[in-house]
Order: C-alpha cells, then structure tokens, then sequence
C-alpha cells in the first residue's frame, strides 16, 4: 500500500519465489502424484515470476517505451532456448533429472537477485499515471 508500482512488483516476485523451489524436489518425491504436484507447483511460481518480471519496463519506462523493451525481452528468451534446450537434455542424459532440477530450481531466485542488483537506485515512486512517450495526446499536439 502506498509504494510504487516497481517496489510493489518486486515484493510480489520475492513473495512467490520460494515456490519455485518445488522443482527440486520432483525427482525425489516418492509418488508419481506428488511429483505431479510439485511440478504444478514450481510451473505456477515460474509463470508468476515470468508476467512479474514481463511487466517491469512498464513500471520503469511507461507504456510507450515498455512495449520495444518487452518485444526484446521476448526475441532474447525464444533465441536463448534455442541452445539451451539441447544442453538440458544432454545434461538429463549423462547426469540424470536430480542435478537438473536442483540447478533449474535455483535459477530464478538467482534472476531475482540480478534483477536487484540491476534495479538498484531505480525510483519507486507510487504508481501514477503513466505518460505514454510513443503516443502524445491529440491536444498536446495542438499547444
């Protein structure tokens, strides 16, 4: 209540992050069903994270300027699975899931963390109206 839209965002990443550690425990889950549920469990955090993270540049640069931002968000996750999908699966292949999921369990509360460090001294403002740069008003225009 009361803090920028940015701060509020983070709070809400860090909030959930914790589950995203469900993935870890997957290959040692003694059932079939509760392997199943961690899944679920550590996919939701995952997504939860992805749309948190996804809508920073709003909070940061405005409408206008967030949309290229996201679009290279996007165009640098889709190129990156590209190389990074074969090296999981050969890592699968000659370590086994256990090694996997530990380190894929991590990794985005280590993104969090590079995203503090990265964000560090960005303004947290309370979120106002957003000016959209890309777009001025018809009556801006006019004066």
């Amino acid at each position: 209540r009361g803090m920028g839209g940015l701060a509020a965002r983070k709070k809400a990443c860090w909030f959930i992050a914790p589950l995203t550690l469900a993935t870890a425990v997957v290959p040692f889950a003694p059932t079939a069903t509760l392997a199943a549920v961690a899944v679920g469990i550590g996919f939701f955090a995952n997504v939860c994270l992805w749309s948190g993270t996804h809508l920073m540049p709003i909070d940061l640069y405005g409408v206008g300027r967030a949309a290229f931002t996201y679009s290279i968000l996007e165009c640098g996750v889709t190129l990156l699975q590209t190389p990074i999908s074969p090296a999981v699966g050969a890592m699968v292949d000659r370590y086994g899931f256990k090694p996997v999921c530990l380190v894929m369990a991590l990794l985005p509360i280590l993104g969090l963390v590079v995203l503090e460090v990265c964000l560090r001294g960005e303004p947290n403002t309370p979120l106002t109206r957003i000016p959209n740069t890309a777009d001025p008003s018809p009556l801006q225009s006019l004066q």
